[in-house]
């Protein structure tokens, strides 16, 4: 329990994290974080092509809406349109969901390495 109200402390303090927190302990709350389905991660809905992508885990919204910046970009470049972005705080089951227009139509994933 007293674990449990630490990382709820951290969570709740994010500007600590980002200053007074080493590296390597950061990694670690952020694992935890996305084991238990708390952490954030940006979600970005393309319709050319007809994708879902979630780029993550972060330990606070405010890395994920940093970092949003330069999937949106990168998307871009590849030439996808029609971009809607989200922060949300859970845990994707897959990083990527796209369209296979060339067989049927239907949908496929790309697994969650976490």
């Amino acid at each position: 329990m007293i674990l449990f109200e630490f990382l709820l402390f951290f969570i709740q303090n994010q500007k600590l994290i980002q200053t007074n927190v080493p590296d390597n302990m950061k990694e670690i709350l952020t694992r935890i974080f996305n084991f238990l389905g708390l952490a954030y991660w940006v979600k970005v809905v393309t319709n050319r092509p007809k994708c879902i992508y979630y780029f993550g885990p972060f330990l606070n919204r405010t890395e994920a809406e940093i970092a949003q910046l330069g999937y949106i970009e990168d998307l871009e470049d590849e030439g996808a349109k029609e971009i809607y972005v989200t922060i949300e705080r859970f845990k994707p089951n897959d990083l990527t969901i796209y369209q296979d227009l060339e067989d049927t139509g239907q949908y496929k994933t790309v697994t969650n390495f976490f």
